[in-house]
């Protein structure tokens, strides 16, 4: 995902959320060292280009119906943020 600036957005490419990986983004660390730090975001692949990832942003996310059906959608006891990590792990 592109921002309003034209900037790449880092969290359009994610990986699996755990406290260590939360902690190093709070504090910034995944700038040192992204092969050490950065596991909140996808770092190791390159902006421009498709891939595997662990979680997709929700905000731009394609499936077929089938396999929407199949999951059967979001889950709802997501008031806000979290259901497009869940619906990934589902996957």
């Amino acid at each position: 995902m592109i921002d309003g600036t034209g900037q790449f957005l880092l969290e359009s490419k994610r990986g699996l959320p755990t406290i260590k990986a939360a902690v190093f983004k709070s504090l910034g660390l995944f700038r040192l060292s992204a092969s050490f730090f950065g596991q909140y975001y996808n770092l190791s692949l390159p902006k421009n280009q498709n891939g595997k990832t662990d979680v997709l942003a929700g905000a731009f996310m394609f499936m077929r119906k089938r396999l929407y059906d199949q999951l059967e959608g979001f889950d709802e006891n997501f008031f806000m943020y979290g259901e497009d990590i869940d619906i990934s792990i589902e996957v």
